[in-house]
């Protein structure tokens, strides 16, 4: 086998163990967010887009309780 396809074979390896590796990290770090923290990852992420335009549309719930507060209406 030549230098290159050896470097190559390495290469490969590498990124199997170490994508197996970032899997776990991945996994660990979801397991452990809690709701709070993914608002404000979430505001973080639209605070970028269209310079901020989107502030006004952020909420601080998920908007499940008026959703059902409409969905009540319906019955009567």
């Amino acid at each position: 086998m030549g230098n290159e396809q050896h470097l190559m074979k390495r290469w490969v390896e590498t990124w199997k163990t170490t994508g197996e590796k970032l899997d776990q990290i991945k996994t660990e770090e979801l397991r452990r967010l809690t709701a709070d923290r993914a608002r404000a990852m979430s505001r973080t992420l639209l605070s970028f887009a269209n310079n901020g335009r989107f502030a006004e549309l952020r909420r601080e719930t998920s908007g499940l309780v008026d959703q059902q507060r409409y969905f009540a209406t319906w019955k009567r």
